[in-house]
């Protein structure tokens, strides 16, 4: 209590000083705050990671799925961390002829975050200059999209050569159960098999022209027996001896 007594007391001897010294802090804070540079923010957003839905037709084929969405169950914070590369800042310092280190932009220059309940990251630059803010943005936004479809393009292209060696060792299959199937026909005395086929469907052909033809002629002799029945109903039962 001695102590805040004789503090009070001291600032009322010298309230004349303290009250200067206050007004030249203040005045310097003002004059900082007036000639500090101003820093503006830009922010660019991307839309990743978009998934097949159920009942598209992207849904029945896996493979196209693959081409449109290299990796369906990458989170957010991955897609962050890739905008985020110490290459993608030094690609976009030597674009635009930045005066600065790509591990310093990456720490005090820019920011990449992801916005809540979305698949979409915002990326935000902050530079003295709006216009260079905005072109920083823009082109991490840029390097990113590029690399992410570089990316997509080459595993599609690996999955196509995949592809590819699958289906020449399908037709080498193929080709060699062809040859042993060929070869166990001779070997066992089996009539070839489409031979057989073909003439048996030419037996059933003939068979069934025949029946055609059978029913044609009994229809006719079915007839020609209502025709002779007919008359026979309409001769007399007895006749003279003279006709």
């Amino acid at each position: 209590m001695y102590d805040l007594a004789r503090l009070v007391s001291l600032l009322r001897k010298r309230w004349k000083a303290a009250t200067l010294l206050f007004g030249i802090l203040a005045a310097a804070g003002i004059v900082a705050a007036l000639l500090y540079p101003r820093t503006y923010v830009a922010t660019s957003q991307v839309l990743v990671q978009q998934t097949a839905k159920e009942g598209d037709s992207t849904a029945t084929y896996p493979q196209i799925a693959e081409f449109l969405a290299w990796n369906p169950d990458t989170t957010i914070e991955t897609y962050v961390a890739l905008a985020l590369q110490p290459d993608v800042a030094a690609h976009v310092v030597r674009r635009l002829h930045l005066r600065v280190d790509p591990n310093r932009l990456l720490a005090r220059y820019l920011n990449v975050a992801p916005l809540t309940n979305s698949n979409v990251i915002a990326i935000s630059a902050y530079w003295r200059d709006p216009r260079v803010a905005s072109a920083i943005a823009n082109a991490v936004a840029t390097e990113f999209v590029d690399r992410q479809r570089k990316l997509a393009a080459s595993q599609a292209a690996q999955a196509a050569d995949s592809l590819a060696i699958a289906l020449s060792r399908a037709q080498a299959d193929l080709s060699n159960a062809e040859s042993a199937l060929t070869n166990f026909e001779s070997t066992s005395g089996v009539a070839d098999a489409t031979g057989q086929t073909s003439a048996i469907i030419a037996a059933i052909g003939d068979i069934q022209s025949k029946t055609r033809g059978a029913e044609l002629d009994r229809s006719q002799a079915q007839g020609q027996l209502r025709s002779v029945g007919s008359q026979i109903a309409a001769t007399n039962q007895t006749v003279e001896q003279s006709q």
